[in-house]
């Protein structure tokens, strides 16, 4: 998600095999055609719904270097002959709900150099909520991360970059740029140029 921008159900629905013809992560390349997302359908479970969050959610995103060497590593791994899943659940091998998965990384980043739970992410045993659930401790230096801050990482890194905010909106798959300016990039600070041109 880091590497892309791309949407924790998008990430989830990564898959090997083609469309069209043509394959829908192509590592020597280095793209991905990001052209689904992982959904809970009632009375079904978790199935890959064959179309994203939006219209515009559809896109060939180029993927940097660090990713394709990171899912060329995975894709050594043997894969199960039932799925073309590149981040399938570790035993099952199933496709993964993005709550329990964002549950699990806010775990693991609350956990993180964290003094006051141990590094187990959770309050001590004898914290529970009305419902009898372990509390997650969020006193740790990263508690305050979630799945979507990678996106808005993403989009802030482009955004410093140069990139227009068509590019970064085309990126993150966003119909609209006023969209990505109005909820994915920070307010910068003004630019010099700002008072020479009042200065006149």
């Amino acid at each position: 998600m880091l590497a892309t921008g791309a949407r924790i159900g998008e990430a989830l629905a990564l898959r090997t095999g083609e469309t069209a013809g043509r394959p829908l992560l192509d590592l020597d390349a280095g793209t991905w055609e990001v052209n689904a997302t992982a959904v809970r359908v009632p009375k079904q479970g978790m199935v890959v719904q064959p179309r994203t969050k939006t219209a515009a959610g559809w896109r060939i995103i180029a993927v940097p270097a660090f990713a394709v060497d990171m899912v060329r590593r995975r894709l050594v791994e043997p894969l199960r002959p039932d799925t073309e899943l590149v981040f399938p659940a570790p035993v099952a091998g199933t496709l993964r709900d993005p709550n329990s998965v964002s549950g699990d990384l806010r775990q693991l980043l609350d956990s993180f150099e964290c003094d006051a739970c141990y590094g187990t992410g959770l309050r001590p045993a004898t914290s529970k909520s009305a419902a009898g659930r372990p509390v997650r401790c969020m006193e740790g230096p990263w508690s305050w991360v979630t799945s979507h801050t990678f996106r808005k990482t993403v989009a802030t890194r482009l955004d410093e970059a140069g990139f227009t905010p068509r590019q970064v909106a085309d990126q993150l798959g966003h119909a609209n740029p006023s969209m990505t300016l109005d909820v994915y990039f920070g307010r910068q600070v003004v630019s010099g140029e700002a008072a020479r041109v009042l200065g006149r």
